[in-house]
């Protein structure tokens, strides 16, 4: 893939995740002004309760992008045609299936988390969260196909009209329906970027959707892959209906529904990152055929990259905490300042293995990513129970942040051994003193705006005023990480024995 498509790939796929965390923004504010948010915690457990079905999909979407990136390179556009088909098919039975299991024992799930007051209105949108379930299934499909063929920015227009269209939606129909005005704009969105998948896998490979193109061998092949991506995603989906019914039992559905908000924040900032990275599995794979130290040098790259970006961008939304608050719920909220922290430190540290993770997806090698999951789904139950008896709601949130750690930790040390490098490739002198720097910025600035009294006005400034030392930092350590080594050793601050990376 030439350089210029794979920027393209990764800007646009950054891009998608701004709109739509910008999207999201204006919807969630939107909502608390119509709702409520205690009806917002109720969305937010229907959703992830629908999400069980997704315990059971066989990582075939996955699959998709690492075996039509694959056919791609062979030049075989007809067996991306039968690929396309065989797993479509597949994931339109298997969710059907599920979601008609899951609606008739639905109820006594969701009674375990929600109380009597707001369980009628938690049933009554469960089966648009069903519908949207078994449509994003398949659209997925269509979706992982584009990036696939390395035409992530062509998906990327798609999914970011999609989230206007539910915006422009529910605005439309919460005022008339409620709750359900929200799961109808749910359903709508969902249908929509099927369709526009659709339409661009048509033009793109001349597919024909209608042409029963069923092959068994590609089905074993996905199958075979998607399995062991499954028992990951068994675990890693898993947290969420776990945390979020553990919220809400031993938090409350306020908590649950300011939980919702910061997650969705936080989740929005590290989709930046994690989708751009993701756009690049195909370009991994194509390096994992070249040798090792071309993959070497591509990994080191990335690894700086999402280091450098991951420090900025999260280091600014726990900056700017109390000011999100502010702005998009209407009060400094404590809860969800507290929960954005957690979640901040949470985040920057599992994005760090981000490059790691998405190398072992390509390489095809899930061994190391499955004990990683299980133990963050493992170390999530068991803590959630025990710190949520004792510390409530924060407890859990607490519990989520070390089993990311320890998951994350044991990730990147493994990974770097199956691949015989050491940890100090990617972690120099250099990085730790930038983190340790401009941490201290960021820290104080936080512990001073918190300390005083400040209007809106000045808060955003002192903010504006930090992010803007903070970005002088951020691009003076990015030249200097460019520059060569015997310049940047004649830098104090810097001097290192060790090459930056």
């Amino acid at each position: 893939m030439k350089n210029h498509k794979v920027k393209l790939n990764v800007i646009s796929s950054a891009s998608q995740v701004i709109i739509i965390g910008l999207v999201y923004f204006f919807l969630y504010k939107y909502l608390l002004t119509q709702l409520n948010i205690e009806l917002l915690g109720v969305w937010s457990v229907v959703l992830a309760t629908s999400s069980l079905a997704n315990l059971a999909n066989f990582g075939i979407s996955s699959s998709v992008v690492r075996y039509v990136a694959l056919y791609s390179t062979e030049n075989d556009v007809e067996k991306i045609k039968k690929l396309v088909f065989t797993s479509g098919l597949f994931l339109l039975g298997l969710f059907t299936f599920l979601s008609a299991v899951i609606y008739p024992f639905a109820g006594f799930i969701l009674k375990l988390a929600i109380n009597e007051k707001h369980i009628n209105i938690a049933l009554s949108i469960l089966p648009y969260s069903l519908i949207c379930l078994i449509t994003n299934a398949v659209a997925g499909v269509f979706s992982s196909v584009l990036d696939g063929l390395q035409k992530n920015y062509i998906r990327s227009l798609v999914f970011s009209a999609s989230a206007l269209f539910l915006l422009g939606t529910t605005i439309l129909l919460t005022p008339r329906f409620g709750l359900k005005g929200v799961a109808m704009a749910q359903v709508a969105q969902s249908i929509f970027s099927l369709i526009g998948c659709l339409l661009l896998v048509i033009r793109t490979i001349k597919y024909n959707p209608f042409k029963w193109n069923w092959n068994k061998p590609i089905f074993k092949e996905i199958f075979s892959y998607g399995m062991k991506f499954q028992v990951i995603s068994l675990f890693s989906m898993f947290n969420e209906p776990v945390t979020k019914a553990l919220l809400a039992k031993f938090g409350g559905l306020a908590f649950t529904g300011y939980y919702e908000m910061a997650n969705r924040l936080i989740m929005q900032v590290r989709g930046v990152i994690v989708n751009a990275n993701q756009s690049l599995i195909p370009v991994l794979i194509n390096k994992g055929k070249e040798n090792h130290d071309h993959w070497l040098a591509f990994y080191k790259k990335t690894f700086y990259s999402v280091f450098m970006i991951a420090l900025f961008i999260i280091g600014s939304v726990y900056l700017g905490s109390n000011v999100f608050s502010i702005i998009w719920i209407g009060h400094d909220e404590k809860a969800f300042s507290n929960i954005v922290t957690i979640l901040s430190f949470s985040i920057f540290i599992n994005l760090l293995c981000s490059p790691a993770y998405f190398s072992v997806l390509a390489d095809g090698n899930l061994n190391i990513l499955i004990k990683s999951q299980f133990w963050i789904a493992a170390i999530n139950l068991v803590l959630g129970i025990s710190f949520g008896l004792f510390y409530n709601g924060y407890g859990i949130v607490i519990a989520g942040f070390l089993s990311i750690l320890f998951g994350t930790v044991y990730l990147t040390i493994n990974f770097h051994k199956s691949k015989n490098t050491s940890l100090n490739y990617i972690i120099s002198g250099t990085n730790i003193k930038l983190f340790t720097l401009m941490s201290c910025i960021i820290f104080t600035a936080k512990h001073f705006i918190n300390g005083q009294l400040f209007t809106l006005q000045i808060q955003i400034g002192l903010v504006c005023l930090t992010l803007f030392i903070y970005t002088l930092v951020f691009f003076y350590s990015y030249i200097l990480n460019r520059l060569p080594q015997n310049i940047v050793n004649a830098i104090p601050v810097f001097k290192s024995k060790k090459n930056a990376i």
